[in-house]
Formats: C-alpha cells, structure tokens, sequence
C-alpha cells in the first residue's frame, strides 16, 4: 500500500550526506555494517528490535548491531579474494611464490590502498587495531607490533610486485590478460563475467609474510533513519530483506554474496563458493572511532613506502607518532 522513490547515491559520499540531511533524510538506505556504530551512536538510525534474523550468520548480525540492539538487515557479504584468470592460475595457488611466477602483481588504487593491501599486510601478523579477549576491536592501535618495521621493510623491497591502477583499469587489466589475478570483492564479478573470455575462479589470497592472509569482511545492509516521517513502514520495508526470496533475488541480479547462510550455500556457483571459502580467512572491518582516525595515517604510509627513498622504518615510525596523536 505504499509507493517507494528510489534515488542512486555515490556511495563513498553517502554516509556524509544522510549525517548531514537532518530531517530530509531518506526513509531507507543502502549502506556498509561499518557505518553502524557511528550512526547509531548519533541517532542516525533507527532499532530493528522486530525484526527476524533467523538464518544469518551471527558475525554479520553482530557488525550491524550497537550495544545489543539490531539496526540493519544485511543483505550482501562482501570481503577480498583472489579472483583469476581459470586458464592461467588453474588451482588454488599454495605461496606467494607460486603466484608471482604466474605474473601476479599486488594491484592497489593511486595514492595508497590499505583496504587491498591489508591481506598481505596482515600475513606479517599487523593489524590496525588491537584485539581484545573475547575477539572484539579495540581503540588501540596494532601497527606497533614487532614484525610492523619488517612488513615496512618488505613493502620497500618489492614495489616491483605492485602496480597502481584505478578500478575501471584493474579490471581492464585482468579481462586482456596483462595480470593473472587481482584482488578484489564480490563487487567485481558482473562486469568479469561480461567482458571475461576465460572461466573466472576464485581462491583464498596466500600468505606473503608467513601468517594466514586475513581480509577484511563487511555486510551491504539496509537501513532506516531514526528521523523517517515513515517510520514503521520503513521499517516493514526493510523486514522483506530478511526473506530468502529477496537475499536469491538480490543475488541473481548483483552477483554478489547472499548475507543470509541458508541461501549462499543454496547457489551452485564456483565463484561464490570461491568467496565464501575466501571469507573464512577475514576479519570484521572495525568502525569505531580508532578506525576512522587511522585510516589517513595508514595511507600515507603506504604511499610513502611505495614512493619515497626514505628509510622503512622511518616511516613506519612516522605513522606511528601519527597515530598516537590521532587515536591516542
């Protein structure tokens, strides 16, 4: 009995525009399980108490809840892998070692790329944040551990195996054969299978530092605003996301990995089992208040060790006073 308008919105803009719509917000949005605790914290959206999440994997639900109460119903998992070319990389590649010698190159966006990065930053054991005993983000910083220097020394040392491209062209890259593989998320796989001459295949990312190659995971979920004029029909709305038909539909039509676990292991697809298989070695992408202040020092480190003559462990140091006055 109601009527939806549905406006396409930047993503990577989106979060700033529903912080600052006020009473213009819209009823609903798409947006990241990251975004939760920020949002909720500052009474951007509202509580799902009602709603049904039977059926969901009980990581995705936690990402899309603050201090115990639900609000959001995820409908996508999305987290990195190594997606290939099935005619150059035929099977899981068991090193690093092993897929250098195909062609690999790390391909990063311009300017410094933690996100794609972190698999292999992570396989040296360095992490942005702490993690405390039962397994939950902390606001402290991880990039003082021992092995952050040799991590810094080692990205110095093989810039050769990393090349910056922007999305449009990585992708270009993979589907004419320059790289074997890239890695990327679920996001990807719609314009490869459209352009792609070759059978896509999706494996885990291999370690580079000795440690498990973590990536980090996060959920497409769809939220209500706290200030809907509509609030309990907004809510009703975003309910029908929690269905089986809707999560199949959804992946029919985008490719990507259903949230809910009943339907992701009903889909015979290799790519998505690929995925899925991927998404066992990841982490929650934190979205608390240290995470957002790390994420410009992060950056700039990484830049710096892929342009700058200076010294590694200088600059490993440098993000490290940064950090302390930006995170404490």
């Amino acid at each position: 009995g109601h009527s939806l308008s549905f406006v396409t919105k930047d993503f990577s803009t989106l979060e700033a525009e529903i912080s600052a719509a006020g009473e213009l917000a819209p009823d609903l949005f798409v947006g990241s399980s990251e975004w939760t605790d920020r949002m909720a914290a500052s009474s951007l959206i509202a509580k799902l108490g009602g709603a049904s999440l039977s059926g969901f994997d009980g990581a995705v639900t936690s990402a899309l809840s603050y201090q115990g109460e639900l609000y959001a119903i995820p409908y996508s998992v999305e987290n990195l892998a190594l997606v290939c070319n099935g005619e150059r990389v035929k099977n899981q590649p068991g090193s690093a070692n092993e897929l250098v010698e195909a062609g690999f190159k790390l391909v990063l966006s311009p300017g410094g790329d933690p996100y794609t990065l972190f698999p292999i930053q992570s396989s040296f054991g360095v992490l942005p944040l702490t993690i405390d005993e039962s397994g939950d983000w902390t606001e402290a910083t991880g990039f003082g551990v021992e092995r952050g220097k040799e991590f810094a020394a080692w990205m110095a040392q093989n810039r050769s195996l990393i090349r910056e491209l922007d999305y449009s062209s990585a992708i270009t890259a993979l589907v004419d054969g320059v790289e074997p593989c890239l890695v990327t998320g679920p996001w990807a796989i719609p314009e490869l299978t459209q352009r792609a001459e070759f059978e896509i295949k999706v494996y885990q990312i291999p370690s580079f530092g000795g440690e498990k190659a973590l990536a980090f995971s996060s959920a497409r979920a769809v939220f209500v605003s706290a200030k809907s004029a509509n609030l309990e029909a907004a809510k009703e709305t975003a309910g029908y996301f929690a269905t089986e038909p809707v999560q199949l539909l959804i992946h029919n039509q985008t490719g990507r990995v259903p949230a809910m676990s009943k339907v992701a292991s009903s889909v015979d697809d290799p790519i998505i089992e690929g995925f899925s298989k991927a998404a066992m070695n990841t982490v929650v992408l934190p979205g608390n208040t240290a995470m957002q202040n790390s994420w410009v020092p992060w950056t700039k480190a990484i830049n710096a060790l892929l342009k700058s003559d200076e010294e590694p462990g200088r600059i490993w140091d440098e993000l490290l006073a940064e950090l302390k006055t930006a995170i404490g």
